[in-house]
């Protein structure tokens, strides 16, 4: 705990001092408290040896691709060669995403960088959320952060290592898209999904129905990796979305942003395969649940693509942090404990 304190007070040195620029006066809040903000019941169902020791809520359960095995056996160095161990489910908060329209508004610390003068533009957030009367759809523009944030590590919750991901630090600030030209451009930003111009047509499009039912009920399809339930397209990567709505958009954007991480490399499959983490080179959406922590923290884990009318209610209050979201990840894990 003293090192999370550390780290945020020289975080918030970094924001206030080194960055030149202007403060805006909006993006003013809390920081986030990670006992009371943080849905801890989303890291349900846990499962060991095959056997759900606490069963999961909001009917999001573990799927069938769990193992039900009471052991589990993974290859190791000579010259023992293998070990045998036990199979462990459950979700782990790895970190969080920020959806922001403020640019360089920081909702986990309650408060904005100044933007710096070389940023201009959309990065600035001058694109704000708006149904333009001249053009027919509407669109939504948000800015995202991702950061590495461990609080079960932070609380000491679990033993280290058992089954957590290893990373040294508590939280990390590990992408920003207000200084990624990709990200601010529909049209760039095919250079790092060409395949998207696979899925630009009605038939692709009509099949996320099929997602989007799916993730009303439970979790959505990982073979329609090109759909993100009533969200909306995976593609293209970048902050723009279709959604008027600015609860249900920056779920969207949320969502966009773990697959361009994914993408990207800095997302692993850590379920597939019991004895080590595997590339994602798309998002295997069912292994993910969001949580709304800011500006109001919900009480419900949210898989991608479940509409907004379910979880989004009084989650945007007209206050000073409006239209600025912070979302927890639970990521799946599934390993072999010795």
């Amino acid at each position: 705990m003293i090192m999370y304190i550390k780290r945020i007070v020289a975080i918030n040195i970094c924001l206030f001092l080194i960055c030149p620029g202007i403060l805006h006066a909006v993006c003013k809040g809390t920081i986030l408290n990670p006992v009371t903000d943080i849905y801890w019941p989303a890291m349900f169902p846990i499962k060991i040896g095959g056997i759900t020791i606490v069963p999961g809520k909001d009917g999001l359960n573990v799927s069938s691709t769990s193992s039900n095995s009471p052991i589990c056996v993974c290859p190791m160095p000579p010259p023992f060669f293998f070990r045998i161990g036990v199979p462990l489910s459950f979700r782990e908060p790895t970190g969080y995403i920020e959806v922001v329209k403020d640019s360089f508004c920081f909702p986990f610390f309650g408060t904005n960088m100044p933007v710096p003068s070389v940023v201009s533009g959309r990065a600035q957030g001058e694109n704000l959320s708006c149904r333009d009367s001249n053009s027919s759809p509407g669109y939504t523009f948000y800015n995202a952060h991702y950061a590495d944030f461990f609080p079960i590590r932070l609380l000491d919750i679990l033993v280290d290592g058992l089954c957590l991901e290893a990373k040294s630090a508590e939280l990390d600030i590990t992408w920003l898209t207000e200084i990624d030209p990709l990200w601010q451009d529909d049209s760039i930003s095919i250079f790092i999904h060409p395949e998207s111009l696979l899925f630009a047509n009605m038939i692709a499009q009509l099949a996320c129905t099929v997602d989007s039912v799916a993730a009303q009920i439970g979790f959505p399809l990982d073979f329609l990796f090109w759909c993100f339930g009533s969200w909306g397209s995976a593609y293209p990567m970048t902050g723009t979305s279709l959604q008027s709505d600015n609860t249900a958009a920056s779920a969207h954007i949320a969502a966009r942003m773990l697959y361009r991480l994914a993408r990207q490399g800095m997302l692993l499959n850590w379920s597939s395969y019991l004895c080590g983490p595997l590339p994602m080179p798309t998002l295997m959406k069912s292994h993910f649940k969001l949580q709304v922590a800011k500006p109001i923290a919900g009480r419900q884990s949210i898989p991608i693509g479940r509409s907004n009318i379910i979880w989004g209610i009084a989650k945007n209050p007209p206050t000073r942090m409006r239209d600025n979201f912070l979302y927890m990840i639970f990521v799946r894990r599934d390993c072999c404990v010795l």
